[in-house]
């Protein structure tokens, strides 16, 4: 588990004691920090975020500094040791890249825990660079749990009623529902220019063109959709994707999705 002892909110360590009671394994609680060189060193390289930076010189407080991370840290987590106490807590202090530390050690986990910080109003959507790189560069699964408790608010939540457990479980067995239709349109145009069009049933004339089935490919559902309207015959590999359109024409309540391709060879005879 990454820990920031001043930012990572509750459900983090939560999440991270709950697993590890449930898998009967130690929970290891990294907090990592930069120290300040020394007056004097000379700058390095930066180094990407997914990787173990060489060691920084130490500043000459560097012990100070060490010692109060540790303090808080075990002040931090003492809560959540006490309501779990099964668990074997083995807390790791070390200056350095957070980032880069999770990812080294989780080559021996069978788990990391990261949170998710909100520091602006798009923090719902985004995750914090320390999660990013972990996501990207952990060789063991990796739970990035969001917070709504501010750190030191310990409270449990509410137990669920019968009611809601059934409707929890129904909701994990059923897949959601649909908000968006796929499709893709095909641009087929000749030596001279000419793009191929056909008369809709409604009076319309439109590019070929239909909805991608499930597990198909855009460029797949293009090439059989062309194929099915009008005989040409395509590659996936001879398709190119334009763009993306968004409308909501069939129905106010479904977005459509559909992606422009153009073939750049076909054979067969045009309509």
């Amino acid at each position: 588990m990454g820990l920031h002892p001043e930012e990572s909110p509750d459900e983090v360590p939560a999440f991270a004691f709950e697993e590890a009671h449930h898998r009967g394994v130690p929970l290891e609680a990294v907090t990592a920090f930069r120290l300040p060189p020394p007056q004097g060193a000379p700058a390095r390289r930066a180094v990407p975020g997914a990787q173990v930076p060489p060691p920084l010189p130490l500043a000459d407080d560097a012990e100070d500094l060490v010692r109060g991370a540790e303090r808080e840290q075990e002040e931090r987590l003492r809560p959540f040791a006490a309501r779990w106490p099964d668990v074997e807590l083995r807390p790791v202090v070390v200056p350095g890249d957070a980032a880069g530390r999770l990812v080294e050690g989780s080559r021996d986990a069978g788990l990391v825990v990261v949170g998710r910080h909100h520091r602006h109003h798009l923090g719902s959507l985004l995750i914090g660079s320390v999660a990013h790189a972990v996501l990207h560069g952990a060789h063991c699964p990796v739970a990035v749990v969001p917070g709504t408790r501010r750190p030191g608010r310990t409270g449990r939540r509410r137990a669920m009623t019968p009611s809601e457990h059934a409707a929890a479980a129904l909701r994990n067995v059923q897949p959601p529902p649909a908000h968006a239709s796929l499709g893709a349109g095909v641009v087929v145009t000749d030596g001279s220019g000419r793009v191929l069009l056909g008369l809709h049933r409604s009076g319309v004339w439109e590019l070929p063109g239909g909805k991608v089935e499930p597990g198909e490919s855009v460029e797949a559902a293009a090439v059989r959709e062309l194929a099915e309207e009008t005989a040409l015959v395509a590659d996936p590999a001879d398709v190119e994707v334009l763009g993306l359109l968004l409308d909501s024409v069939t129905s106010d309540r479904m977005t459509r999705m559909t992606v422009a391709t153009a073939v750049g060879a076909f054979r067969g005879r045009r309509p």
